[in-house]
């Protein structure tokens, strides 16, 4: 047998639902509408004919924008440091975050995160360890 929620759980559900609906709409309707002009003939977004859906389909300005080399080139650009720039990523910060897990590594300690409004060498509250939450001289490091 299912939990009955209480009303007041229901209303605050629904007007949730209800503005984060507008919230959507709101960010959607621009998103539809510059994909529609982009599709529609030039001629029907020049008259305002087109307010939710695509009037005279056309991918003639798609054509137009790719064969204009600096699209190509800022594409080419966008793959080329997103691809190199991952990869070089991933090659420092995993043997990295691989050496800082280990407690045997010298020096591991200094890059530990400081607060400059605690006492010094004290640690957040959020980097504790929650067996240790009962003992504050008790802290679990990074």
């Amino acid at each position: 047998m299912a939990i009955k929620e209480p009303r007041g759980d229901r209303i605050f559900g629904a007007v949730v639902f209800v503005i984060v609906t507008l919230l959507m709409l709101i960010v959607l309707y621009p998103l539809v509408y510059v994909l529609s002009c982009s599709v529609s003939s030039p001629t029907a977004v020049g008259a305002g004919e087109v307010v939710l859906l695509p009037k005279g389909f056309t991918l003639m300005g798609y054509k137009r924008v790719f064969q204009e080399p600096d699209i190509l080139l800022g594409y080419k650009n966008t793959l080329f440091y997103t691809i190199i720039g991952t990869a070089i990523n991933l090659f420092v910060t995993v043997p990295a975050g691989y050496m800082l897990s280990k407690k045997e590594v010298p020096g591991r300690n200094l890059f530990r995160r400081h607060d400059p409004e605690l006492p010094a060498g004290q640690e957040p509250a959020s980097l504790r360890h929650p067996r240790c939450a009962g003992d504050p001289g008790r802290v679990q490091h990074l």
